[in-house]
């Protein structure tokens, strides 16, 4: 299991969580992505899974979020499943954050 994440804070909160789950113990690695990297850190075709969860809305530009897509397709293996998620305009996120326009949005953090 991989994981990856831009901030190094939900990266430590997941590392904690795993070390309460014994069974996961050695079979999980968790990466930092630099916020300025251009690529995922993994070869073309890696992945049968993967998740992306509230991250597209907060890339800034429709061009980074088409990116980050295309460099999913490129890890993911054919007829893999992703599952993503993306805050709508109505969504909480939404509703606290930062409106740039064109639905998106800037983290209220």
């Amino acid at each position: 299991m991989d994981g990856i994440d831009a901030s190094i804070e939900a990266k430590k909160l997941v590392e904690l969580k795993l070390n309460k789950r014994l069974e996961l113990m050695g079979r999980a690695t968790l990466r930092h992505l630099s916020p300025d990297a251009t690529m995922l850190p993994y070869e073309d075709s890696t992945f049968d899974y993967g998740t992306c969860l509230s991250v597209l809305s907060l890339l800034g530009s429709k061009t980074r979020a088409q990116h980050l897509l295309s460099e999913f397709v490129r890890v993911m293996r054919p007829c893999a499943k992703l599952i993503i998620d993306v805050n709508g305009p109505n969504s909480d996120f939404a509703h606290y954050a930062t409106s740039r326009g064109n639905d998106i949005y800037l983290d209220p953090a």
